[in-house]
């Protein structure tokens, strides 16, 4: 049985997979293709990233903003809590193509185990 994202292989900091029987490569800068969810949510899934049930809730604001998300806080518990980034709506079907390229940038950099458990690098604990 073929999923829609048969095969994954990392080389160097770029993730290479194949959706629907086409090659893709993440993070590439020269490509004009257009990203969706789906190749965003098939990068992380071959990084091994986590899917995290957590919600964002308002009442604890906005800890920092970036070109394309804005970043807030989620309680986990009485102890923990979590910051992620929440895409900003975007204008155009462009915007958003552009957005999520930029996504899985950041996800297949810091989905890299040289990178993923550096010390001194904020550790990518799933996605929501």
């Amino acid at each position: 049985m073929s999923t829609a994202f048969d095969s994954v292989c990392d080389t160097s900091a770029l993730v290479t997979y194949t959706k629907s029987g086409e090659t893709h490569q993440s993070a590439s800068s020269t490509s004009n293709e257009e990203y969706d969810l789906l190749d965003f949510l098939g990068v992380a899934q071959s990084l091994k990233i986590d899917f995290l049930p957590i919600t964002w809730q308002p009442a604890l604001g906005k800890v920092g903003e970036g070109d394309t998300a804005v970043i807030y806080q989620a309680l986990v518990n009485i102890q923990a809590t979590f910051t992620f980034k929440r895409l900003k709506p975007p204008q155009s079907a462009m915007e958003k193509s552009r957005n999520l390229r930029a996504l899985i940038a950041e996800i297949s950099i810091l989905g890299h185990p040289a990178i993923r458990y550096h010390p001194n690098v904020a550790n990518i604990e799933g996605i929501c």
